[in-house]
C-alpha cells in the first residue's frame, strides 16, 4: 500500500497535467511510455487507442473474477516450510467446494474471536455498500479503506481471501465482530439472505438455512 498509494498519486496528477482523456489513464501505461509522456515524446493522440485496448482488456478479466480459482496447484506433500505449507494448504486457502456443491460448513482462518449470526450479504465492490443492513453478515473477496464505514453495521464478516494482518482483520477486531478469511469459495457457496453462524474463533462458517429461490 505505502508503495501503490505514491504511484497512483503520480499517475493521477500526470494525467491531470498533461490532458489525458480520463483520470486514471495513465495508469494502463508502462513506465517507459509515461516518461516519455511526462518528457514531452509523445501525446494522447497516440496513446488513446492503446489505453482503449489495455483497459478493455483488464475489464475483461475483472468480469471473470468470480470463476477464477484463489490459486492454482496443489501444494506439494513434502513442502518443509511450516508457513508456506499453511500458507497454501487447503485448510488455509480454502480449496472450497466442487462446482453446484454447497457445502454445510466452510472453513477458513479465523481472524477475529467470537461467533454470531446473520443474514449474508455478498459484495463484489465497495460501490455496493449502501445496500448492507444492519446485523448482516458481509461476504466478500476482501476488504480495503473504502470498505471500513460499514464495519459498524456487521454482525460478522467473511473473506475468500486473507490473513491475520489483512485489512478485513484488522478492522472486525478494533470493531469486536468475528471474522474468517481465506475461505476460497465463499462468495461462491453462499448467497444473498442465507442465515450462517460464523465463528472467528475456530475459522467456520456453517450454513443454517437459505431462503426457498423465488419462483
Amino acid at each position: 500500500l505505502r508503495a501503490h498509494l505514491p504511484i497512483r498519486r503520480a499517475a493521477l496528477a500526470l494525467a491531470a497535467a498533461t490532458g489525458a482523456p480520463e483520470p486514471d489513464a495513465v495508469l494502463f501505461l508502462f513506465a517507459e511510455e509515461a516518461d516519455r509522456l511526462a518528457h514531452g515524446l509523445t501525446g494522447w493522440a497516440e496513446l488513446a487507442g492503446l489505453v482503449a485496448a489495455r483497459r478493455a482488456y483488464y475489464q475483461a478479466w475483472r468480469e471473470r473474477r468470480e470463476e477464477l480459482p484463489s490459486f492454482l496447484g496443489t501444494p506439494a506433500a513434502d513442502e518443509g516450510d511450516p508457513v508456506v505449507k499453511q500458507i497454501i494448504s487447503a485448510g488455509w486457502c480454502g480449496a472450497g467446494s466442487a462446482p453446484g456443491e454447497t457445502p454445510r460448513v466452510l472453513r477458513g482462518l479465523g481472524v477475529s474471536c467470537g461467533t454470531a449470526r446473520g443474514r449474508v450479504r455478498v459484495l463484489r465492490s465497495p460501490d455496493d455498500l449502501a445496500s448492507l443492513r444492519p446485523g448482516e453478515v458481509l461476504v466478500c473477496e476482501a476488504t480495503s479503506p473504502s470498505w471500513t464505514p460499514v464495519f459498524s453495521l456487521l454482525a460478522a464478516c467473511v473473506c475468500d481471501v486473507g490473513g491475520m494482518l489483512t485489512h478485513a482483520a484488522t478492522i472486525s477486531r478494533e470493531y469486536g465482530i468475528p471474522c474468517v478469511c481465506d475461505v476460497g469459495s465463499a462468495t461462491r457457496d453462499l448467497r444473498d439472505g442465507d442465515e450462517v453462524e460464523v465463528d472467528g474463533t475456530n475459522g467456520t462458517v456453517t450454513l443454517l438455512a437459505r431462503p426457498d429461490p423465488v419462483r
